[in-house]
């Protein structure tokens, strides 16, 4: 017998169909309605700025004021990693609003505001796999290179096999191959694995 409260929060004005009798039991919201509320409740908020590529309707607009939202969540109080986050979200979003546009685009809207692509998780990320991948190519080649040199030839699928190894069992491998006596014994260690 407690009163019960139905909400709806829509993206947009217009994805509100007004049902009734729903609408005298649900209430509902929507987006821009609530950030518009927030924003002349909490003028200059990081939050606003980084929703502002959703919500500003002119594309000439939202360019020639980018810089400005960037800059909000960029020198914001918010505690680092929520900044980096609201950053990270409003270039995706604006890259998502804009996506015709490069990366030198990009920059040129947000007047050099970007943080370089080595600063960023995601491109931290890649490095990482990059650097990764590298590695295990690396130990591949010198793994093919030390076994040929030993044993003068090994088969096509042998080599495939060691090419599909991560870093840390190219790493092992490397150490077996320096020990093992035959190409048979190397084989045997890639099945093993």
């Amino acid at each position: 017998m407690r009163p019960v409260q139905g909400l709806i929060f829509f993206g947009y004005n217009d994805l509100d169909p007004k049902t009734e009798p729903w609408t005298q039991v649900v209430r509902t919201y929507s987006f821009p309605d609530v950030l518009r509320q927030f924003e002349q409740s909490h003028p200059g908020h990081p939050l606003v700025a980084a929703f502002k590529p959703l919500v500003v309707a002119d594309d000439t607009e939202l360019r020639r004021d980018a810089a400005v939202y960037y800059r909000t969540i960029r020198d914001s109080d918010l505690p680092i990693v929520c900044k980096t986050t609201l950053q990270e979200v409003f270039v995706s979003w604006l890259e998502q609003r804009f996506k015709y546009l490069g990366k030198k685009d990009m920059e040129m809207i947000l007047l050099s505001e970007l943080p370089e692509l080595e600063e960023t998780q995601c491109g931290k990320d890649l490095i990482q796999i990059g650097e990764a991948r590298g590695e295990a190519r690396g130990l591949a080649k010198a793994i093919v290179r030390c076994l040929t040199t030993r044993f003068q030839s090994i088969p096509g699928e042998m080599e495939q096999q060691i090419q599909s190894l991560s870093a840390e069992q190219a790493e092992r491998l490397l150490q077996f191959v320096l020990e093992c006596e035959t190409v048979a014994e190397a084989a045997q260690w890639l099945r093993d694995t």
